[in-house]
């Protein structure tokens, strides 16, 4: 009986080492794994220091950006063919700094030339410019963004181009 007992003690510190054993290995196995995958990501963040994710976001931007730019460029190559006594001739649209045709564009320069004072300071805003409290120097400083030539004749009242 004495043998027996000590057998089965054997048996079960043998079957509790090995239990013991593999839940070490596991746990080490766990951990070095974690490790490595940090020491992966610090070094991967070293050589490549900006996520792909984020440079595929700002290439987004960009383009977007360029594709605004030549869109004005072209506008504004349209709008110099404008004198500011085509008061009736359409004007090409320049889309604002976010890209964006803003809600009070005019079709053309009469229309413009029909805005208050508030309007014609929210206008001036939406594309980032400064405004007056002049409603001429708002005029100009507007047909001057889009391209339309007000220099030929720089007496000319832009809110009363007949004169």
């Amino acid at each position: 009986m004495e043998q027996l007992k000590q057998e089965l003690r054997e048996e079960f510190r043998s079957q509790f080492q090995d239990k013991i054993k593999d839940k070490i290995r596991e746990a080490v196995r766990g951990s070095l794994i974690s490790q490595v995958q940090v020491q992966i990501d610090q070094q991967l963040q070293e050589y490549i220091p900006v996520a792909l994710k984020q440079q595929a976001e700002d290439l987004k931007v960009q383009i977007r950006e360029v594709k605004t730019a030549l869109q004005n460029s072209e506008s504004r190559m349209s709008n110099a063919l404008l004198q500011v006594t085509d008061l009736y001739a359409p004007l090409a649209v320049i889309l604002t700094p976010e890209g964006e045709k803003s809600k009070l564009y005019p079709a053309d320069i009469c229309s413009l030339l029909a805005y208050d004072l508030d309007t014609a300071k929210a206008l001036i805003r939406d594309y980032g410019l400064v405004d007056s409290d002049d409603l001429e120097v708002n005029f100009r400083t507007f047909l001057v963004h889009i391209g339309v030539n007000v220099d030929s004749n720089p007496s000319m009242n832009v809110t009363n181009p007949d004169s």
